[in-house]
């Protein structure tokens, strides 16, 4: 699967969860913007050329099952050094106060678990 085929996938397992939908900030040029009825956030990065990049608020993650899908923390006190994508802060995304972490899944199967986690399974009752 190429890299953008895999974007297309995950565009296309984001649009298609029954409890995901864009931010009020919406998208830019480089991040899409999702909120769970819960209030939780999901970012993907879709101009990358070599991988794909999920981001989410670090206090949604409680599960240790995804700790085989590449990532890296980014915590608030260290925006200044560490930079995480500008792209994600708007006044209905992610703030600046939050921890977050990035995921770069290298299959759908990686960006579903990352999406269920953040979103749950989609199951409707």
């Amino acid at each position: 699967m190429t890299n953008d085929e895999l974007k297309q996938a995950i565009r296309e397992l984001i649009s298609a969860h029954p409890d995901l939908a864009p931010t009020e900030d919406g998208h830019n040029v480089h991040m899409e913007r999702y909120k769970t009825s819960r209030g939780l956030l999901l970012g993907l990065e879709p101009d990358l050329k070599t991988k794909v990049n999920l981001f989410v608020q670090a206090s949604a993650i409680t599960s240790p099952k995804l700790t085989d899908i590449e990532q890296r923390e980014y915590f608030a006190k260290d925006y200044s050094t560490s930079k995480p994508n500008h792209n994600l802060f708007g006044t209905d995304s992610f703030k600046l106060t939050m921890d977050l972490v990035r995921f770069t899944p290298k299959d759908v199967w990686q960006a579903a678990r990352i999406i269920f986690a953040i979103a749950g399974e989609g199951a409707r009752k």
